[in-house]
């Protein structure tokens, strides 16, 4: 008897996964750059696998030698399952550690270590945020403190740090932006404008009625000029202790200049410019008494010396160095510093980088007065320099405005 044998019709043929997704080579030959995954590299089932819904029948079944063991492991659909569930774990696993272990809020609400305040950088400035204001500086608010005068807005300055007026009725403006001498007369036109002494970066300037000095802070020089604006010559040359200054003062007979890059106050007697002292902070200072980047400097008809340091205080020493008391002030960098201005007897005045004037009057608590101009409070302001005019009233040097505003003082 002849045996019938099924007849089994032809396979078709099949696109296996590598054939239904281009190479990396013909990819890029279409001008895509993205790279070019293919299904059973990542454990999802290829075109070869079972139709959905059918069941696999001869002409679909493939002969192995393999063990039922090497075959489950060698299942693409088994491996994608194994993937999807480990995938799952590890995630389990990282979702409970940033749990259980994220940084626990420190009282003032914020998280992680906190970065030392004032910490200066290679360059001598601080942090970017520059050290947040002291815990103490909660200044209450005052009323709005009238803009009198706008001086030197068409004088083409270019971010001024400091400006003094002088007895011949003029003004004498540090525009560091020009590196440059300008002299204003009361209308705020430009009388002179002195380049030819070199200056690279004006940062502060003082004035003792008879000459003019100004502090360069990239030279790390002092020159002088006549109080008509005319050079005089280079009084002090000094790096060290004058690079990135910050703060000039004049008082007695000497030049004070806070420098935060060397964290100290250096004194020079006049009129030759010789050192006097440094005043720095000891070893085992008191945390009241250290000096941290001081960034200006101020003196007092007594003597005492004031400097604003980015610990978020102006500390109050005496001559000699010894420290009497300190006031809270917002937190700044020493590029835009804090700037103070002794008025006399428990009255202190000092500026608020962010756009205001702070009063300290026998008291550890500032009032902060905003500036108004034509009925407006000025939001667009940064003061950066102070000085007292001849009249009482003061000068308010606006580095973001390029101009002066002389401004009515607070009562």
């Amino acid at each position: 008897m002849k045996t019938l044998k099924p007849e089994i019709p032809a396979q078709q043929p099949v696109v296996t996964g590598a054939e239904a997704f281009p190479s990396a080579e013909d990819a890029h030959d279409v001008g895509t750059t993205e790279s070019v995954v293919r299904p059973d590299t990542i454990g999802f089932p290829s075109h070869t696998d079972t139709p959905e819904g059918i069941s696999p029948g001869p002409d679909l079944a493939r002969p192995s030698r393999t063990s039922g063991t090497t075959r489950f492991w060698q299942d693409r659909r088994t491996r994608g399952l194994i993937a999807g569930a480990a995938s799952l774990v590890l995630f389990a696993i990282a979702l409970w550690s940033a749990v259980n272990q994220s940084p626990t809020p420190s009282p003032s609400g914020a998280t992680g270590a906190a970065t030392p305040t004032g910490a200066a950088t290679p360059t001598g400035a601080t942090t970017p945020t520059g050290g947040a204001a002291s815990q103490g500086f909660a200044p209450a608010p005052g009323p709005a403190l009238s803009v009198l005068r706008v001086i030197g807005a068409d004088a083409g300055l270019a971010a001024p740090r400091g400006a003094v007026a002088l007895p011949n009725r003029r003004i004498a403006v540090a525009d560091t932006g020009h590196g440059r001498l300008v002299i204003l007369d009361r209308e705020g036109r430009v009388v002179r404008a002195t380049q030819a002494s070199g200056l690279a970066q004006p940062f502060a300037l003082a004035s003792d009625g008879r000459s003019i000095y100004v502090l360069d802070a990239r030279q790390g020089t002092i020159k002088r000029y006549n109080i008509q604006g005319r050079y005089s010559g280079e009084l002090l040359h000094n790096p060290n202790l004058l690079g990135d200054g910050r703060g000039l003062a004049i008082a007695s007979g000497a030049l004070y200049v806070a420098n935060p890059r060397a964290n100290s106050i250096a004194q020079f007697a006049l009129p030759g410019g010789k050192l006097v002292r440094t005043f720095t902070s000891p070893g085992g200072a008191a945390e009241g008494d250290h000096y941290a980047q001081p960034s200006d400097v101020a003196v007092d008809p007594e003597g005492d010396v004031y400097s604003a340091e980015v610990d978020g205080y102006i500390k109050m020493r005496q001559s000699t160095g010894a420290f009497i008391q300190r006031w809270p002030i917002p937190g700044f960098v020493t590029i835009d510093p804090v700037r103070v201005l002794p008025l006399g007897p428990g009255r202190l005045l000092a500026t608020d980088p962010s756009g205001a004037l702070l009063s300290y009057v026998g008291t550890n608590t500032p009032t902060r007065y905003p500036l108004l101009l034509h009925g407006k409070t000025l939001t667009n302001v940064e003061p950066l320099g102070l000085d007292r005019m001849p009249d009482g009233n003061l000068l308010v040097v606006d580095t973001l405005g390029n101009r002066l505003l002389v401004v009515h003082p607070p009562q």
